[in-house]
């Protein structure tokens, strides 16, 4: 898989509302530093509560 497979499925995932496809992209290890947030999201639960909210402010449909 490319560089660019990945980033298409993660944006797909992202205006789908899919946090599970979202979170499947992300290693375990992963450590996600939002944007206008000083919180380091250093878990998947963690990562994982960041997009499910982040869908229900924009009222995505897949959550």
């Amino acid at each position: 898989m490319k560089p660019l497979d990945i980033l298409n499925q993660w944006m797909k995932a992202v205006n789908q509302g899919d946090v599970d496809t979202l979170i499947s992209l992300y290693d375990t290890t992963a450590i996600l530093i939002p944007t206008f947030s000083n919180r380091i999201l250093n878990t998947p639960e963690k990562i994982r509560v960041r997009h499910y909210c982040g869908n229900i402010l924009r009222g995505a449909s897949g959550v």
